[in-house]
């Protein structure tokens, strides 16, 4: 029998399977998704409108209601955002900070009262959560200004306005990105806060670095900080982490947008079919309602006087009716 089996393993080969390969193109980077999450949560109709038309010129946003164009002269459809995406957000944090009462820090529990009330805290947490919610995450920085407290200034950036560093898997670098407007020229201004203290730089508006001693209304004011006790005065805050941008945290409106646009949509439809669905009356030419100052014939309203105009009968034996 060794004869057949060296037969049947010379016969028989196994070939391995070749490796898939799919090649799949991003269609937002983490910018681009944070301004998009950022429009959704704002919920203003003709925001999201603009958006989607805008995105469906690189085919990102053709097959989305909000990004479909009424066909040929139906320029009249009514698109209704229900501000669903805002409603959970605003839910949760309101859920999440209402019982936030009191913090409680033993020694320095006076002193911490009063900063935190100086700093609105309570408002702060709130305005953060839903920041770091909608936007994925976000940080907190705390700076002294004695020309505006005496007191530690606690502020929060949401994912838009900051950057995270990191190295080998730790976090160094916190930028802190604000937008500052010299000479009607617009510059972007980072503040790096590590570990050992915070540096300042300034960009054009094409990215390229400038010096900040060039500039008397902020080399005044920012002034490079060493702090000597080791500790970052910032932190990041985020509640999912993100599979996308490895670092940078989750917005709960992931894999969501596609909802919330079919959700607009289906109300939309339904409320254009409560409207098609109202009594119509055909109304004679002679009975049309009428301006009674200069007798023209009031325009039509979907809401409140809407009708269908029909020719008068001139006929021997007519009888104009109001037909609905």
């Amino acid at each position: 029998m060794g004869w057949f089996k060296n037969m049947i393993r010379n016969y028989l080969e196994i070939k391995e399977p070749q490796s898939l390969s799919v090649n799949i193109e991003q269609m937002t980077d983490a910018e681009g998704q944070i301004f998009i999450n950022k429009i959704w949560y704002r919920g203003i109709a003709g925001e999201i409108e603009q958006l989607y038309a805008q995105l469906s010129e690189d085919n990102a946003g053709n097959n989305h209601f909000w990004g479909n164009k009424p066909t040929g002269s139906m320029k009249n459809m009514r698109k209704i955002h229900t501000g669903l995406p805002a409603l959970i957000v605003d839910t949760l944090a309101n859920i999440s900070t209402d019982d936030l009462d009191k913090i409680d820090v033993k020694k320095r529990q006076e002193e911490w009262e009063t900063m935190a009330k100086e700093n609105q805290f309570k408002k702060l947490v709130k305005k953060s959560l839903q920041k770091a919610l909608y936007g994925g995450d976000g940080a907190f920085k705390w700076s002294i200004d004695t020309d505006i407290s005496e007191y530690p200034i606690l502020e929060f950036y949401g994912a838009d306005r900051v950057d995270f560093k990191y190295e080998r898997g730790r976090l160094i670098d916190i930028i802190f990105k604000t937008k500052k407007i010299i000479n009607k020229q617009e510059y972007m201004l980072h503040e790096i806060y590590s570990k050992n203290g915070i540096t300042y730089k300034l960009y054009d508006k094409e990215g390229k670095e400038r010096k900040i001693e060039e500039y008397p209304e902020l080399a005044a004011k920012y002034q490079p900080v060493v702090n000597n006790a080791g500790f970052m005065m910032a932190l990041p805050f985020m509640i999912y982490e993100s599979e996308k941008c490895e670092g940078r945290g989750k917005s709960i409106f992931d894999g969501k947008l596609d909802n919330f646009d079919a959700f607009d949509e289906v109300f939309s439809q339904w409320m254009l079919s409560v409207r098609k669905g109202q009594i119509k009356e055909y109304i004679p030419d002679i009975y049309l309602p009428r301006d009674p100052k200069t007798g023209l014939v009031l325009g039509r309203n979907d809401f409140d006087n809407d009708f269908i105009q029909v020719g008068s009968d001139m006929g021997e034996n007519a009888k104009n009716e109001i037909k609905t």
